[in-house]
């Protein structure tokens, strides 16, 4: 087949999509397809024979430095329809999402749509007035895709569920995203995770958070809560991995409450080294709700490095207490938790190889044989018009 995956994200951007897109680029190249990524421009991109980049600005909000928004123009139009594509699959919705969506219509083949993104939980980056219209607006513009697709994928039933109170109706698949966690593996030992864990590791319990440093990932209650123990006599210590909006904004905390013993920002890391991040910690902690998979969870756990979360309805299907880790339902928990681990480590020391052993079905080369399997399945039947 000759396959086209539209997203308006993708590397050098680091984010969930892009991370996607990437490996289910490698897992279709892998099945003997042709594979073309058709993205926006980025300063930062290196020239690849199979990513194909259109002219977009950088919109003008800080908190949006990563993104990229493009005109539609049939000159997009005109030049994707010149890779002679088999099947189109659509991460986003804005920009590619749109000519996508047209090259799908005229050259009749079918459309796949993957919906990452509860936008509702992100409309504070684009404008703090009117959310509600913003937020009507995203539906629409989900729905409008959705069903004009040949196939809509959810990473989780969670989402599927938050899809259909848009008034979806229409069949969908759940298709976790999945990663190389051969990268994660706990046995995987080097120099550079000698060098850092000079720098970096902390004594127990030793907390770790990778992800976009903003708002709505709640990183502001968790701070919260480590201040709390500390007050109470409890160390803990959190390494925060990324960069993001309000990052400058927790770091005055920190530096204001007394916490720098307790807490380290990293900045952004290279991919390839988020793994040795990982294999220094006892931990990985998230009080986030605005998930829709939640690949650095994944992540974690395929580093043998058990989680604690705040509960969500995807994490119960694959978070088994004290097997893998613990959920919370508030701060007050969490801080309980944190209590218990630190009188009774051994009550909550768990084997990391049944930690990593518990998302192999997350696999890179499974979600790349689903994706397949649903493409061959599309293409046996007539195309939407």
């Amino acid at each position: 087949m000759r396959i086209g995956l539209f997203t308006d994200s993708y590397f050098p951007s680091i984010n969930g999509v892009s991370v996607s897109v990437h490996n289910l680029y490698e897992e279709l190249i892998r099945l003997g397809h042709d594979v073309f990524i058709f993205t926006n421009v980025h300063d930062h991109a290196t020239s690849e024979d199979h990513v194909i980049r259109f002219k977009a600005i950088r919109p003008p909000k800080k908190a949006l430095k990563e993104y990229r928004i493009g005109l539609f123009s049939y000159f997009k139009i005109k030049k994707a329809r010149t890779y002679n594509l088999d099947i189109i699959h659509c991460h986003s919705e804005i920009t590619m999402g749109r000519i996508a969506r047209k090259v799908a219509k005229l050259d009749k083949i079918p459309f796949v749509y993957t919906y990452h993104t509860m936008y509702e939980d992100y409309t504070h980056f684009i404008s703090k007035r009117g959310s509600g219209a913003l937020k009507r607006f995203f539906k629409w513009v989900s729905l409008f895709y959705a069903e004009f697709a040949s196939a809509v994928i959810f990473p989780t039933e969670k989402v599927a569920q938050t899809f259909l109170g848009y008034g979806f109706k229409n069949p969908y698949h759940i298709i976790p995203t999945g990663i190389d966690l051969t990268a994660f593996n706990p046995e995987k030992t080097d120099t550079d995770r000698s060098e850092l864990s000079n720098q970096y590791k902390k004594p127990f319990p030793h907390l770790v958070f990778v992800g976009r440093i903003s708002h709505e990932k709640s990183i502001q209650t968790l701070l919260d809560a480590l201040l709390t123990l500390k007050n109470h006599g409890q160390n803990v210590y959190l390494t925060i991995i990324g960069d993001g909006p309000d990052k400058p904004k927790y770091e005055a905390f920190v530096d204001r409450e007394g916490l720098n013993a307790h807490v380290q920002f990293t900045g952004m890391i290279p991919p390839k080294k988020v793994p040795h991040y990982y294999h220094l910690a006892d931990f990985f902690v998230s009080f986030s709700k605005t998930e829709t998979q939640g690949l650095t969870y994944i992540e974690a756990l395929a580093s043998g490095l058990p989680v604690i979360a705040w509960r969500d309805v995807h994490l119960k299907a694959w978070i088994q207490p004290n097997k893998n880790g613990i959920l919370f339902d508030t701060p007050e928990d969490f801080i309980k938790i944190m209590h218990a681990i630190i009188q009774h480590p051994d009550r909550y020391t768990m084997d990391p190889y049944e930690v990593a052993s518990s998302v192999e079905q997350f696999s890179k080369k499974n979600y790349g044989i689903k994706i397949n399997n649903l493409y061959q399945t599309l293409l046996k039947k007539p195309s939407s018009e």
